[in-house]
């Protein structure tokens, strides 16, 4: 039983068979035969639940064209016994296993052909006809990455890790290939940019912590701000008078009075005081209204 393999959908595809002669002794080829020859049949089934087909024999030359079911001898003397088979395109159309049978003729052993209908190209040194996988080698443009440190290759230092070297952004080249803050517009990083607790504490360094709190107001320095705060707050009114703060004045200096009063040290105090301001002192003496005058 001969075996061999095709890829699948692609059209006009040929075999070679060998016919023993049965009358033979030494396992001879048979010669002779053509695709008229009396009772001489071909049938194949295709997968393991396909039905018999007959494959109708049509004439053909050693080196001609395809043309389905066309069956010729080889050569009947350097290879006798051999001959060529002209598959039809429905044979091989999809993945699975072909079987081919032909018997029926004169001192012929009737012929089982095997074949492996496959959807992998052996002779596709590249990619082996998948058309899933890039059309190039390795490495080459087009081509998929492998592990090393050359061109075409992507390093990895350490499982689960992978080297970049980032020379663009957004299709702007990096001087320097590093994230500087020359590279990052001002306030490129947004809220917008972010999602909602994307950086939390698992996300940051012990150190970042208190990096963060560094030249932000401590517990102690609110402490004293606190209570600075409540100090003010006892030495003023609890309420406005008319918009204004009321108060009463329990001293006045010298240097204050002097902004009110101009005295002239040629004329008695006597004299520079009114009566009717006397009378008013004596008659409510805890409260003075002193205006600005000269005396």
């Amino acid at each position: 039983m001969a075996k061999r393999e095709i890829l699948a959908g692609v059209a006009d595809q040929t075999i070679d068979l060998f016919i023993q002669d049965s009358s033979s002794t030494i396992g001879a080829g048979l010669a002779a035969l053509a695709f008229n020859s009396a009772s001489l049949v071909c049938y194949y089934r295709k997968g393991a639940t396909g039905a018999a087909t007959q494959l109708t024999l049509a004439t053909q030359t050693v080196a001609g064209a395809h043309s389905d079911g066309g069956f010729v001898l080889i050569n009947d003397t350097t290879m006798k016994g051999v001959y060529r088979l002209d598959l039809s395109d429905t044979m091989v159309a999809t993945a699975g296993m072909l079987t081919i049978y032909l018997y029926g003729a004169a001192n012929m052993a009737p012929v089982v052909a095997e074949i492996e209908v496959v959807s992998v190209n052996k002779f596709d040194a590249v990619r082996m006809g998948m058309t899933a996988l890039p059309n190039a080698a390795a490495e080459a443009a087009g081509g998929l990455y492998t592990r090393g440190t050359g061109a075409g290759q992507i390093n990895q230092a350490a499982n689960g890790q992978v080297d970049a070297n980032v020379t663009h952004a957004a299709g702007t080249a990096w001087a320097s290939g590093a994230i500087t803050s020359s590279v990052l517009a001002a306030d490129c990083i947004g809220a917008s940019q972010l999602a909602a607790d994307c950086i939390g504490s698992s996300e940051l360094a012990a150190s970042a912590v208190t990096e963060i709190q560094t030249g932000l107001a401590t517990s102690a320095g609110l402490a004293t701000v606190q209570a600075d705060t409540d100090d003010i707050q006892t030495r003023l009114p609890a309420a406005l008078v008319s918009g204004r703060m009321d108060a009463s004045a329990g001293a006045i200096t010298a240097a204050a009075l002097a902004q009110f009063f101009t005295v002239d040290s040629t004329k008695a105090y006597s004299d520079a005081v009114a009566g009717s301001v006397v009378k008013e002192i004596v008659a409510s003496p805890h409260t003075i209204i002193v205006q600005p005058w000269s005396v």
